[in-house]
């Protein structure tokens, strides 16, 4: 199993919107408002590396408002 977080930063007053979005992905396991630099801190799972490069470049990062994102594989 591959995980990730991932911060997203979105346009603004899309906040809610994308969050709803960022929920209905498979493999996000959490998705959360944050306050500071990014707007939201996600987990994705996936069965393998290449699955989870899928996941968030082909589903997260192409949402029509997700302006940037910063992915941190986690290695334990």
């Amino acid at each position: 199993m591959a995980s990730a977080y991932v911060l997203i930063n979105v346009e603004l007053g899309a906040e809610e919107e994308t969050l709803k979005s960022l929920r209905g992905i498979p493999g996000v396991t959490e998705a959360h408002r944050v306050f500071g630099i990014y707007d939201t801190v996600i987990e994705v799972q996936a069965e393998s590396a290449n699955k989870l490069n899928e996941v968030i470049t082909q589903k997260i990062r192409r949402l029509p408002r997700v302006r940037s994102t910063l992915t941190m594989i986690i290695i334990e």
